[in-house]
């Protein structure tokens, strides 16, 4: 069976400090069929150096004219994307060789599953620790009901259908929950498929949202209550 592209966002602002972890992780994925877009969000550090030294031919490289907002970032970076399926990896994640090729099932399924995730692990950098992100099974299906209860669809886990995600794009108020927010709206429609594979790390550290992150969240997950 013929292999789907896949298309692999990484947006970056000054992440000089784990962007090679990354870049190299994309690499070292045992599914080959990918291009990578790189979004540099006008890093003053020396991310756009690393990102260079990586010479491979499905990466790409774009920079922004100014500073924006995250999720205009995505939005433009999705606009580059020529893949069948898009899959995102923050600048501060990596994934495990497996990540891709874990999703066979999906890129092979039928039109019934819109998008797919997974559970994953959390890298705490203060005290480089790891930690299962969750105990429980990752559910399949019409999980809208669900991710109001609890939201376990991580960013740097998820592969998605191109043609959903560039229709539903991110909202660019958001700066932090913007992911969250398009992943809910289009679970109204679409079905997703969990994996309970771990082959992401998420690096929990300083620079993370934190409290603002949450309190977004919340005020998110209490309109989509009301609204329903």
């Amino acid at each position: 069976m013929k292999k789907k592209l896949v298309s692999i966002i990484v947006n970056c602002y000054n992440g000089e400090k784990y962007i090679l972890q990354t870049l190299k992780s994309i690499l070292s994925q045992e599914y080959e069929k990918f291009e990578v877009i790189f979004i540099d969000n006008c890093s003053t550090d020396l991310s756009a150096k690393i990102y260079k030294s990586v010479k491979d031919k499905r990466f790409r490289y774009f920079k922004t004219r100014k500073n924006i907002n995250l999720y205009k970032a995505r939005n433009l970076a999705l606009k580059k994307c020529k893949g069948e399926f898009v899959a995102f990896l923050d600048a501060d994640d990596w994934w495990d060789k497996n990540f891709l090729s874990s999703r066979q099932k999906f890129f092979n399924s039928s039109k019934e599953y819109g998008f797919s995730y997974s559970n994953c692990y959390h890298y705490y950098e203060k005290n480089k620790k790891i930690k299962i992100f969750s105990r429980n099974n990752i559910p399949s299906g019409f999980i809208l009901d669900k991710l109001l209860k609890f939201y376990f669809v991580k960013l740097s886990t998820i592969i998605i259908k191109s043609k959903i995600i560039k229709s539903y794009k991110f909202n660019s108020r958001y700066n932090i929950i913007g992911d969250y927010d398009s992943i809910i709206r289009i679970s109204e429609k679409y079905k997703g498929m969990g994996f309970q594979n771990k082959f992401t790390y998420i690096r929990i550290h300083q620079h993370n949202y934190g409290d603002k992150f949450f309190s977004q969240l919340r005020l998110l997950i209490k309109y989509c209550n009301e609204k329903s």
